[in-house]
């Protein structure tokens, strides 16, 4: 077993930490039934390079099945992505999908996209970039579907699977302290929603490090007119941090100076102040 390993590829370290979390690998008859599953994960298109730091970081996927478990879930998959291209994209986002049965809660909840009206190319975007969100338990996911409906968010559109997913991960809670906080910035419990729409993923920002920081540098900006507080202003949720410097700081670095230094001090607040300064301020 251990010499197969190592002809595929993994280090002595990798196979050292596969086998230590699945030490039952050692009593598997390496030809017969690791070898099949090693050779099915690069005929789907996981390179030489990849598949030892993917098998070592997730060993249990090598004790499932390959004729119950694997091929039915990655074949389910590919009916979905159609490319092996977004199916590797898509295990290696979350390795998971592959270990648990398709039809328990993947096939209800893709079913239940495509009858709200969601696209083919939308439910093909959510599978790629966040397959976790289709795993979770069919009555949570059927709650987040009526609920990001209810909210306005067209299911004929890439930004509604967007915002299944955004939902996914936080609780109403923190969304009502996140909204709170806008409403203190200025806003609206309507137009920080209607931010949202535009940019679902946003709502996960962490307050301290993103939001606070950008909230305090808008709100400057605000007070010498250089923005305005209305819905145009939500462009200031802009996913990628050199978007937002680019369109709120590098713009106006000029006019007001002191945006760098107020924004990096509030950076060095939340711990990430070092890598947004050595990283991303090159301004000239």
């Amino acid at each position: 077993m251990l010499h197969l390993l190592k002809e595929n590829g993994l280090t002595t370290s990798q196979i050292s930490q596969l086998v230590s979390i699945q030490p039952s690998l050692l009593l598997s008859d390496a030809k017969k039934t690791l070898l099949p599953k090693i050779e099915f994960f690069r005929s789907i298109g996981f390179s030489c390079s990849d598949l030892p730091r993917f098998l070592s970081s997730n060993p249990p996927l090598l004790s499932r099945s390959l004729e119950k478990r694997l091929i039915p879930c990655l074949d389910f998959l590919k009916s979905i992505l159609l490319e092996d291209e977004k199916v590797v994209s898509s295990v290696k986002r979350a390795p998971w999908v592959i270990q648990f049965d398709p039809r328990k809660n993947m096939i209800p909840n893709i079913e239940l996209l495509r009858q709200v009206g969601a696209p083919q190319s939308a439910i093909a975007f959510l599978v790629t970039n966040f397959p976790s969100s289709v795993l979770n338990k069919h009555t949570r996911f059927a709650e987040l579907v009526h609920e990001v409906k209810e909210m306005g968010f067209n299911p004929s559109k890439i930004v509604f699977v967007e915002a299944i997913h955004a939902f996914a991960k936080i609780t109403k809670s923190k969304l009502e302290s996140k909204l709170e906080l806008y409403k203190r910035w200025g806003w609206s419990k309507e137009i920080a929603l209607l931010a949202f729409k535009r940019n679902p993923t946003v709502i996960n920002f962490c307050l301290e490090k993103r939001i606070v920081p950008i909230c305090s540098l808008i709100q400057i900006l605000l007070a010498k007119g250089l923005v305005k507080s209305d819905l145009s202003s939500s462009t200031f949720l802009l996913p990628g941090e050199r978007c937002f410097l680019d369109k709120f700081v590098i713009k106006f670095q000029d006019i007001v100076p002191e945006l760098r230094n107020v924004y990096l001090a509030k950076m060095h607040l939340s711990g990430l102040g070092n890598a947004v300064e050595e990283g991303i301020w090159n301004f000239k």
